[in-house]
């Protein structure tokens, strides 16, 4: 029997995540990167490289490049975790930093909360505020015990899918990568890649589907594909960002209404102030994430969603 081994990406991901992150934070502090933002970068890239996750943030970043070369729109909602790293690499608007000042003439930097601050106290110029304090985690956990997401969940518009499959092709260039039906194998609902030297057909005929246009694709329960070593990333088209144009990067948006609303983030420090240990926490707010009726959204899911709803009236 082969080898099953689990696609990896050739390049070194980390490395490559690294570098892209210091553009990315040369070209949003413009006049000079701040030490916090370099230390959180650095700190995040350290947690997703210990958990096996740099290659899953790669694509994150081709997806978002890809989308954003030709204008259109793609999202992982609260997929994003909050993360200085995710928003660097990707097109969200809500930087997550605590809120502070930074003056783009000489790239001073205060946090916010100091001093009402309306001019930059080095140069006098206009003093802009930048952040949303979204918390310091992976999904929602504690700080010391975070839940390091392996892979998103992508939204797109339609004609964004054939250029996405591309750019999986292109990072796994040894490793067969196909569509993923749903359950009637109506539509496409991501994509499949194979592990190194085996192929759909031969190696896992009891996952073979087709298409609506004959093109061999993957279907079956996500559990036992995946416990034969394919990696599953869930991608669906979305009518709505058909109209969503890539907008820039703000910072900070005046949505006020954000701490009024109930969080994932809420509740797990709510229930970490009554006792509950950081697992436990974690475990009653994933448990009522899934009750009927109860879905709670993350603190950047719901700022996200509210984005969304504003431009579509």
């Amino acid at each position: 029997m082969k080898r099953i081994e689990i696609a990896k990406i050739e390049d070194n991901s980390i490395f490559y995540l690294e570098k892209i992150c210091e553009q990315k934070l040369d070209e949003y502090y413009t006049a000079g990167v701040p030490q916090d933002a370099i230390s959180r970068v650095k700190e995040e890239l350290i947690k997703i490289k210990a958990a096996d996750s740099e290659d899953a943030y790669r694509i994150y970043y081709e997806f978002n490049k890809v989308a954003t070369e030709k204008g259109l729109f793609i999202s992982s909602k609260a997929d994003t975790g909050n993360l200085m790293v995710t928003f660097l690499l990707g097109n969200s608007l809500f930087d997550p930093m605590k809120p502070y000042y930074y003056c783009e003439k000489c790239g001073h930097y205060e946090e916010a909360g100091v001093r009402d601050a309306k001019t930059c106290p080095v140069c006098e110029e206009q003093i802009k505020l930048r952040g949303y304090g979204l918390p310091e985690i992976f999904e929602f956990g504690s700080k010391d015990n975070p839940r390091i997401r392996r892979r998103f969940e992508f939204h797109f518009a339609e004609e964004l899918r054939i250029l996405l499959k591309k750019v999986l092709q292109d990072l796994y260039s040894d490793h067969e990568v196909v569509d993923v039906l749903n359950p009637d194998k109506s539509r496409s609902v991501g994509f499949a890649i194979l592990p190194r030297n085996r192929r759909l057909l031969q190696d896992f005929p009891g996952f073979v589907a087709y298409d609506i246009k004959g093109d061999i694709a993957i279907c079956g329960d996500v559990s036992d594909i995946e416990d034969k070593g394919i990696i599953l990333i869930p991608a669906i088209e979305n009518s709505v960002y058909n109209k969503v144009k890539i907008p820039e990067k703000p910072g900070m948006q005046p949505i006020q209404e954000i701490d009024q609303i109930y969080t994932k983030e809420s509740l797990f420090e709510e229930k970490l102030k009554e006792g509950f240990s950081s697992d436990e926490a974690y475990d009653f707010v994933k448990s009522k994430i899934y009750e009927p009726g109860g879905f709670v959204p993350s603190k950047i899911g719901a700022l996200h969603n509210k984005w969304i709803w504003s431009l579509n009236g």
